[in-house]
């Protein structure tokens, strides 16, 4: 893996991190952890951007990978984790949580905040275990 695309993994990781912090200082709730589920699973909401199916599209495929230990080699996995990132990166560009908030979408927000709760835990396994990497919480 190059030093460049090590850094955009670490940057998509430390951007999720940043956007959690701001979520909780915003006072969204985007992990039910006394249900045991994530926000973004209530039947109220519905991610309709095509950045946010894309990303969802990217963390169900790499889970799965990951689950099934289907990797042939290492360049897979990087090329996995770098297309999570980039699929990361333009969630980030095209949808707007704050945004979401002042307009009164609050159950968006969250359902947002659980992508990129998602997309952090992912990045961080990833970034900690097969790559043997550090998983910067900002930069």
């Amino acid at each position: 893996m190059s030093k460049h695309d090590l850094f955009r993994l670490q940057y998509s990781h430390a951007r999720c991190c940043s956007l959690l912090r701001l979520g909780a200082d915003l006072g969204l709730e985007w992990l039910a952890e006394s249900r045991g589920a994530i926000a973004l699973w209530d039947a109220q909401v519905v991610l309709q951007h095509p950045a946010e199916r894309a990303l969802v599209w990217h963390l169900v495929h790499l889970s799965d990978r990951l689950a099934l230990a289907e990797w042939k080699r290492a360049r897979d996995l990087t090329q996995a984790a770098i297309a999570l990132s980039e699929a990361f990166l333009a969630f980030y560009g095209a949808v707007r949580i704050v945004e979401a908030v002042r307009h009164d979408q609050r159950a968006i927000a969250e359902a947002r905040l659980g992508l990129v709760w998602l997309t952090q835990q992912i990045l961080r396994y990833l970034l900690e275990m097969p790559l043997a990497s550090v998983a910067p919480d900002s930069l």
